[in-house]
């Protein structure tokens, strides 16, 4: 018989007029008092276990029957008592979260009595009208489903797989982006999922050079999460839409790309997942910025069981906390966030004491928590690659070091910042970027110290020392990464960018095509092109080139404004009217956009006009 939703209606609102023998949710029971199924346990099996373990979701059995909760009765008591489940990791008596999934003391020493007293059903006479769940888009018909283009089979056996699924976005236009919605399509296989976004082609590359769908690892080597957001599923997560004015612009050409993590059932298992996108009209009026700390020295002598890492950021601003995630692999233990506010106190960000990456999700704060100006975020992190981890992928341990593969070892946290207002999203974007081009200097330096071979690191203190203005260093790294490597596109895209801007043509030019040899539809190197013929005044050549570079990025608001400019320049105006237009779809309030515009369609009109045609 079916656990009833009429009775988690009741009993989850904390109804009044609800039976008093009743145990809701948020009460305990007397010690010596008799429980029963239906009256005691249906509710907070419904409330916190049948999201998952019902037909067609990630829990392993199904939970919706009296006889399949009785013949578990003992195992659920334990796992409830142990707190392993519900799979829950953030210390909630420290700071709330959304959408907590937590028992109370109360609630577990109900199971546990329950089973202890022989798991009895109860009266019958109880039952009522059947549950019901969503088996469909939670948040309502999608405005777009985007579906991967064609299935991969996850093997029967072997180690868990993390891939990274290109999926084509069909718009026809920009639209803001309100809320996102994950389906794996195949719940029994996905552990967990990112949604990213590539808008430069890069993913379709490497895709391309992969013969399954998509590609491996846990790098997804250029695309990146909407700015300020946070885009993850788990299972067990129901999906919500953020606050009010905090949406994000998505263009067509961009692809979404899901890094999914996967693990084997025992046979093979398809997997085809989809992602619904709804949109709004209104534009943002809030603007979250998404911080990160980690540590990339992290690294862990085989028998360690309490290695320690604290990394801290000073805000320069004023912020709301708005969600928090965190990540480290097998080795991980605690995970302690916090901010020390300029007035000595402590504010809780995110305490996990026992982490799990079977169980890694991100939670969003039940009120913003205000950090002024001056609060120092703390992160302090703690491994155990001892044998007594049972986590621990190594027997016997061994020595972990910083990596993206599962066996190594990282830790980050994130944070979705709120800024008071523009001028201080824009202090604290300023502010934190020096600190991350720290970062990425410290970094390379210590990957060139173990391997001075490494062509990325060559290329991003190259980067760095361009940021900064030294040109010449700049020259040398990028030369250096090409010599490595003259397969490498950034490192032959990068120099040719840089001996461009400093109007060596020639070699600047053949370095570009040489990036163009590797990946012909590259928007950058004929990007970088376009300009070179621009500043020489070669409009035809320029021209070419800025079109072949919307055909991969067809709104990027520079390579449309200088289409309009050459077209303005060569006497028709009007065609460059659409290109205007895309620019301001993404600067609607240029002022220098729109009197082009202006003057372009006042032009057109005046050669109607002359040629006995009006607008209609």
């Amino acid at each position: 018989m079916l656990l009833w939703l009429a009775i988690a209606s009741r009993q989850l609102i904390g109804d009044e007029q609800a039976a008093p023998e009743r145990l809701t949710p948020g009460q305990s029971h007397a010690a010596n008092q008799p429980l029963t199924f239906r009256q005691h346990i249906a509710p907070l099996v419904l409330a916190h276990c049948a999201q998952c373990h019902r037909p067609g979701q990630s829990g392993p059995f199904s939970l919706l029957t009296y006889d399949d909760v009785r013949k578990r009765a003992d195992q659920i008591a334990e796992v409830t008592r142990s707190r392993f489940m519900p799979p829950y990791l953030p210390d909630t008596s420290v700071v709330h979260y959304e959408n907590e999934r937590v028992l109370t003391d109360g609630q577990i020493a109900a199971f546990g009595r329950w089973a202890a007293q022989g798991a009895p059903e109860g009266d019958a006479a109880d039952a009522v009208d059947p549950p019901r769940f969503v088996e469909g888009w939670h948040l309502g018909a999608p405005d777009l489903v985007a579906t991967m283009p064609e299935p991969f089979e996850m093997p029967a056996t072997g180690p868990d797989i993390y891939r990274n699924f290109v999926v084509p976005v069909a718009l026809d236009r920009p639209r803001w982006v309100r809320a996102m919605e994950f389906r794996p399509g195949n719940y029994r296989i996905v552990h967990h999922a990112f949604m990213m976004i590539d808008a430069t082609g890069a993913a379709r590359r490497y895709d391309r050079e992969d013969a399954l769908p998509g590609y491996p690892g846990m790098d997804v080597r250029g695309a990146v999460s909407p700015e300020g957001q946070f885009v993850g599923w788990q299972p067990g997560r129901l999906p919500s839409v953020p606050p009010d004015g905090i949406a994000w612009r998505i263009t067509p050409g961009t692809d979404l790309v899901l890094q999914v993590h996967m693990q084997a059932t025992g046979k093979p298992e398809p997997i085809q997942a989809s992602v619904g996108f709804f949109f709004t009209d209104q534009p943002p009026t809030k603007h979250p910025f998404k911080l990160v700390l980690r540590s990339i020295d992290i690294d862990i002598p085989a028998g360690e069981a309490n290695y320690t890492f604290e990394q801290s950021y000073t805000l320069p601003v004023d912020v709301e906390a708005l969600a928090v995630t965190a990540h480290a692999h097998y080795l991980g233990k605690k995970m302690h966030v916090w901010g020390e506010l300029p007035d000595g106190k402590r504010q809780w960000l995110l305490k996990i004491d026992d982490w799990d990456l079977n169980w890694q999700g991100d939670y969003r704060y039940r009120d913003p928590l205000r950090l002024p100006k001056g609060t120092r975020i703390v992160q302090r992190y703690t491994y155990d690659n001892s044998s007594k981890n049972i986590r621990n992928p190594s027997s016997p341990p061994r020595r972990v070091q910083y990596g993206l593969e599962a066996t190594d070892e990282m830790g980050s946290v994130w944070l979705q910042l709120l800024p008071r207002s523009a001028e201080q999203l824009h202090q604290l974007r300023l502010h934190y970027g020096r600190y991350v081009m720290q970062d990425i200097y410290h970094r390379s330096r210590k990957i060139l110290q173990q391997n001075p071979a490494d062509v990325s690191a060559h290329v991003e203190l190259g980067k760095i020392a361009m940021a900064t203005g030294r040109m010449d260093v700049a020259t040398a790294m990028f030369r250096k990464a090409a010599a490595l490597d003259p397969n490498s596109l950034p490192a032959r895209f990068h120099l040719g960018d840089i001996l461009l801007r400093q109007s060596q043509w020639a070699e600047g030019e053949r370095e570009i095509q040489a990036a163009l040899a590797i990946d012909p539809q590259d928007f950058k190197a004929l990007y970088d092109l376009g300009m070179m013929h621009l500043q020489q005044d070669h409009w035809g050549e320029a021209l070419d080139y800025f079109q072949q570079a919307l055909t991969q990025n067809a709104f990027d608001p520079d390579a449309n404004q200088n289409v309009a400019v050459i077209l303005i320049r060569q006497g028709t105006p009007d065609r460059a009217i659409p290109y205007l237009e895309r620019v301001l779809d993404v600067h609607p309030d240029d002022p220098e956009i729109l009197g082009m515009l202006r003057s372009a369609k006042q032009s057109r009109q005046g050669s109607r006009v002359g040629s006995g045609k009006l607008d209609p």
